[in-house]
């Protein structure tokens, strides 16, 4: 899009109380796009954070505004905010993709399941992230697949869209065509609704913070891997993000670990926006254990949403 002429902004909805996503977003967009960040507070503050954060990229006229939400985001409030004055009078909604994993597990919490049905209840395109080639052998299948995984979830809350219509874009992302990306920056949105559940009170899920972290990149990904593997001892932990400090070569680095993938490399964020802290996100998560595997860093829990 930036390419093609307009200014650009994207606006990411971090979940944990520091904006750690944004410095990772910048690695990798570079100069592509302007990047703004609201960090969750309570929820009324998250709201008024999003909502002041719209009315001033429209002030400033940008030809488009891509907002981000974090994995833990109500699009209700989404549509609630961009439908109240003065933002539906600057803003019209374009484009709702969702991205959902071709490994969606079978069965999720029920706040999971919720989030999996009201973050795609709109979409008007279903990309599919974390392709491998076995999902590459039989694209049709992927997603049917795909589809009748939404529509079970969807039927839970009642949804009033049909899924098993949706469409579904599968494809590695880094073999993405320019056919492909047109159709995501020309696939609309979808009007259809489901009963809403107010998971965010429910205390399914939390973020863990520790500061002042120093370790070797070997050491790191050891530990990520166990958090994110022995969920008997460590809980439902499912993203690892941050900066730590290597030890052995004296370097800033980044993290950004899931169960599938730990990627690790030498942070090229500007120095003000990198701190040396690890967020450890996840629901039902053994704080205790985690702590005691972290060692001695300084830890505060976030239950902002």
């Amino acid at each position: 899009m930036a390419e093609k002429g307009g200014p650009v902004c994207l606006i990411a909805n971090d979940y944990g109380a520091i904006s750690v996503d944004r410095a990772l977003l910048e690695e990798k967009l570079g100069d592509l796009c302007d990047i703004e960040m609201v960090v969750a507070g309570d929820p009324d503050c998250q709201k008024r954070r999003f909502r002041t954060k719209l009315i001033s990229m429209g002030m400033l006229g940008y030809e488009r505004v891509i907002v981000e939400p974090s994995g833990f985001f109500d699009t209700e409030e989404f549509y609630n905010i961009l439908y109240d004055d003065p933002i539906s009078s600057w803003y019209e909604i374009g484009n709702v993709i969702s991205i959902v994993p071709a490994d969606i597990p079978e069965n999720l919490p029920e706040s999971s399941e919720y989030l999996l049905a009201d973050q795609a209840v709109t979409a008007g395109l279903i990309v599919v992230s974390k392709v491998h080639d076995r999902d590459l052998r039989d694209i049709p299948g992927t997603a049917e697949r795909i589809r009748r995984r939404l529509q079970r979830a969807g039927e839970k809350f009642h949804c009033t869209r049909d899924f098993l219509t949706a469409p579904v874009l599968v494809r590695k992302w880094e073999d993405f065509t320019e056919e492909d990306w047109d159709r995501i920056e020309q696939a609309g949105r979808v009007s259809a609704d489901m009963v809403r559940m107010h998971f965010v009170e429910d205390g399914s899920f939390q973020s863990l913070f520790y500061f002042h972290v120093n370790r070797s990149e070997a050491d790191m990904r050891t530990l990520a891997s166990e958090l994110l593997t022995n969920r008997e001892k460590f809980g439902q932990v499912i993203r690892i993000k941050g900066f730590f400090h290597d030890t052995v070569t004296n370097a800033w680095m980044s993290l950004n670990a899931t169960a599938e993938k730990t990627d690790i490399h030498p942070s090229s964020a500007k120095q003000d926006d990198r701190e040396e802290v690890i967020i450890v996100v996840g629901g039902q998560m053994n704080e205790k254990a985690i702590g005691e595997a972290f060692g001695e860093m300084r830890s505060v829990t976030d239950y902002s949403i």
